[in-house]
């Protein structure tokens, strides 16, 4: 389960660092020592850059698999739904013309406690060349995750009134996969480099 790849993942992280450590004779909590990372061969420094990178991807795969959050409501304007202790109100929506499209844009502002932390503006957007509409997600990105706002299509209210169609979502961690992505590409592509570098060194040696 999640539960069990997150502890893989941290374990690779940790494993990583202190194999690292180890090699280099890096004593961690002195930071004196840290130059001594800098005489390992490129090899080694490459493969726990690897394995450290997969840990990060599925921290934050397992992290989103295990806790994400999602709440769908219809909103007139004024109207709010709450999530993660905090309230998204649909202020209002506006007609925009953009290059090439007509959109509709809402205003819904995030708040916790009666305090207004921030305005996101997501859009639906209609495109009449194609006659094709997209959305526009609004996002608002922490060290923690990720909130996405999305509007849906116009609909009805119980008063024959108009009303959107709102969706709140909550990644936590995804950065985590696309930093573990790329440490993880890093890693491999140095590893590949020492290792041709190595093999030119042997030809050039045999000649």
């Amino acid at each position: 389960g999640a539960a069990a790849a997150a502890g893989l993942a941290v374990w690779l992280i940790t494993a990583s660092l202190s194999e690292t450590a180890a090699r280099a004779k890096v004593t961690l909590w002195r930071p004196g020592t840290w130059p001594k990372f800098f005489g390992l061969p490129v090899r080694a420094v490459a493969a726990a850059t690897a394995h450290a990178g997969i840990g990060l991807f599925t921290l934050g795969a397992a992290a989103d698999a295990a806790l994400p959050l999602e709440t769908h409501a219809v909103l007139s304007e004024g109207e709010s739904v709450e999530m993660m202790g905090r309230r998204f109100t649909l202020n209002d929506v506006v007609q925009v013309d953009g290059p090439n499209y007509v959109a509709e844009r809402a205003r819904i502002v995030m708040s916790r406690n009666g305090r207004a932390l921030t305005v996101l503006t997501p859009e639906r957007r209609f495109f009449p060349v194609g006659e094709n509409t997209t959305t526009e997600v609004s996002i608002r990105s922490s060290p923690l995750g990720d909130l996405y706002v999305a509007l849906g299509p116009p609909v009805s209210n119980n008063l024959g009134g108009a009303a959107w169609s709102v969706r709140v979502t909550y990644n936590p961690l995804i950065w985590m996969v696309f930093l573990g992505a790329v440490v993880t590409a890093i890693g491999g592509a140095a590893a590949l480099a020492a290792m041709f570098f190595a093999r030119d060194e042997q030809a050039e040696a045999a000649d």
